[in-house]
């Protein structure tokens, strides 16, 4: 990106160097036009010239301003989205990275959110729920019991899918 904008400041740049070199041009022009007049038209006629060059500069600068400011906010709002992106894909890794420490048997049991909102207890290889909860606490207690007599775990995930700290 920041390539970009020097690529710009430099193509700006250039743009003022021909608007000076046209009007310089002009200018030429003009003297030459201008030997053939009396002293008071060359005066005025060279007021006029340097008017317009100097009318063609400011011009080329607010215009050099409108382009770095387009550039500030775009660069702004890609720096937002990069950094949004980012951390999506932290929140994806940190999950990942915590799913794969919980390292689980098909005999385990799981409380997690199920898609009606209700929380429910299942063994790790099932896709139905043994049973719902309306609270999370009271699915907790359940899996307990349930593991307690087979001696397997309990694994609780929060609302997000994350693994909840035991």
């Amino acid at each position: 990106m920041e390539a970009l904008f020097e690529n710009n400041i430099i193509l700006w740049v250039g743009v003022a160097i021909a608007v000076v070199l046209v009007a310089v041009l002009l200018l030429l022009i003009y003297r030459r036009d201008i030997k053939e007049e009396t002293v008071s038209e060359t005066t005025t006629t060279k007021e006029e010239v340097e008017n317009f060059v100097a009318e063609e500069e400011a011009k080329a600068e607010l215009e050099k301003e409108e382009e770095a400011k387009k550039l500030t906010k775009k660069t702004k709002e890609k720096v937002v989205e990069v950094k949004k992106e980012e951390t999506k894909e932290e929140v994806k890794a940190e999950v990942k990275k915590e799913t794969k420490e919980v390292k689980a048997s098909d005999d385990d049991y799981e409380v997690s959110l199920h898609s009606d909102g209700n929380w429910q207890v299942k063994k790790v290889s099932s896709t139905r729920a043994l049973k719902k909860f309306n609270v999370k606490a009271d699915a907790i207690e359940f899996a307990k019991e349930k593991a307690a007599n087979q001696e397997v775990k309990v694994i609780v995930y929060n609302k997000d899918g994350s693994v909840a700290k035991s």
